[in-house]
């Protein structure tokens, strides 16, 4: 009784129970959306509207190395109760982010002739709409930034449900509408915009206003983001550079089909990221309290681990099931690679939550050795890609070289507070190990 009372009192376990059931409810629509464009796009279109999201994430690593800096640093003000520094962050990132997201647009704008000739696609016009919700996602990200440093994770969860709702409905009526690969896009920024609308009431209400007396200026030093950018090019890299490099090596039809993989793979990691969500902002805030870190780090690990354990048995066991159930039978041919990808997938979800542990205490001299595996991944792929399987089996040693180097960083680190933990939290396990 003591322990469920004590694991019901948990932040943690609280935090990550309501995102595990507002993520997976998210998810599965995310899901729901994939597999029904995948099923009215076709192989080969859906394969490039997965190309396209890929695109999309690398490219914008800039908004997201402000997403990661900004939790973190509101984050750290919630632990010292400092409202008045949490609205200077984000009055002083605003106007720089959409400078960024501005940019960003440009960027893709120039370059789109030479993106859809190297993803073999019929028209730049894709690339040229994708990279309009740059504006839109990084004004978004800001404010989701805020609200998840600030641990308000019910409001997160009810932002991604009706933004998950509002996508799927709109690109389904869109798309039957013979607006084809272009209906999927409008759905997709139509839901982002919606979700951008709601979050701006909430932060309108969460944080107070300062029209009389302004709040204090927020000054930033620009070392402090490098960690950041590496922390989300590693990530970023990991999970989107197969597709960009199948799509461009591979047949369109055979892109599509790794595109579908891919998405039913990562259930793994949409299942398992709520730990993360709820972990980073702990974390930052206990080690700037200078309170105990390290369980919330091996809780997350634990449980991410059994979400993948069961979630590879279900595809081993059920491989025709699944894939005939949510793509159908057009897709029966991703099952000999199922199970292999998953792996993947679940080593992946375990090195996303080592690299945010590493972040979040600032251990930033393992960030900087690191991003030698993503580099290495890319590199392989780029010259060994003779099959689908031999993709997959290149994403497998990268991540978990990767994962045993981080670990072995972080045991170089926290070694005496792991001790120390093992001595206050597991004394029965301690003093067994004396005997």
């Amino acid at each position: 009784m003591r322990l469920i009372k004590r694991l019901t009192g948990s932040q943690l376990v609280r935090g990550s129970a309501l995102i595990f059931l507002a993520n997976n409810f998210v998810n599965f629509g995310n899901f729901l959306f994939n597999l029904v464009m995948a099923r009215l796009l076709g192989k080969a279109v859906y394969g490039e509207l997965g190309s396209l999201f890929s695109l999309y994430v690398l490219s914008a690593v800039p908004l997201s190395v402000f997403n990661i800096y900004i939790i973190k640093s509101v984050s750290s003000r919630l632990g010292r109760k400092d409202l008045k520094g949490i609205k200077s962050i984000h009055s002083w990132f605003l106007p720089k982010i959409f400078a960024v997201s501005l940019t960003l647009f440009l960027l893709f704008f120039i370059s789109s002739f030479f993106i859809s000739g190297f993803l073999k696609l019929s028209s730049p016009l894709p690339i040229i709409f994708m990279g309009l919700n740059f504006i839109l996602a990084g004004l978004s990200s800001l404010n989701g930034s805020v609200l998840t440093g600030m641990l308000a994770f019910s409001l997160i969860a009810l932002n991604g449900t009706v933004e998950v709702l509002s996508k799927l409905a709109l690109s389904i009526l869109v798309v039957l509408a013979n607006w084809g690969l272009y209906g999927a896009l409008i759905g997709i920024t139509a839901g982002g915009l919606i979700r951008y609308f709601m979050s701006v009431v909430e932060i309108s209400r969460l944080l107070p206003s300062y029209k009389k007396n302004k709040p204090p200026v927020y000054s930033q030093n620009i070392r402090e983001i490098i960690p950041v950018i590496i922390t989300t090019l590693i990530l970023v890299s990991f999970l989107n550079a197969d597709i960009i490099l199948v799509r461009h090596f591979f047949s369109p039809v055979a892109a599509g089909e790794y595109v579908a993989l891919s998405t039913l793979s990562k259930s793994i990691f949409y299942a398992a990221a709520p730990f993360v969500t709820v972990m980073f902002p702990i974390i930052t805030k206990r080690k700037a309290g200078g309170d105990p870190y390290l369980l919330p780090l091996l809780g997350s690990l634990f449980g991410s681990a059994f979400i993948s354990l069961i979630a590879i048995l279900a595809f081993y066991l059920f491989p025709k099931f699944i894939v005939n159930l949510l793509f159908g039978s057009k897709y029966l041919n991703i099952i000999p690679y199922l199970v292999h990808f998953s792996f993947f997938t679940a080593i992946y979800a375990l090195n996303h939550i080592v690299t945010y542990f590493l972040l979040s205490v600032s251990f930033n001299r393992a960030l900087y050795i690191l991003p030698i595996f993503p580099l290495l991944q890319t590199l392989l792929i780029f010259i060994f890609h003779k099959s689908v399987f031999t993709v997959i089996s290149i994403n497998i040693l990268t991540s978990l070289l990767y994962l045993i180097s981080a670990i072995i960083l972080i045991w170089y680190k926290e070694a005496k507070n792991f001790i120390y933990l093992i001595k206050t939290r597991l004394p029965l396990f301690y003093y067994h190990g004396q005997q």
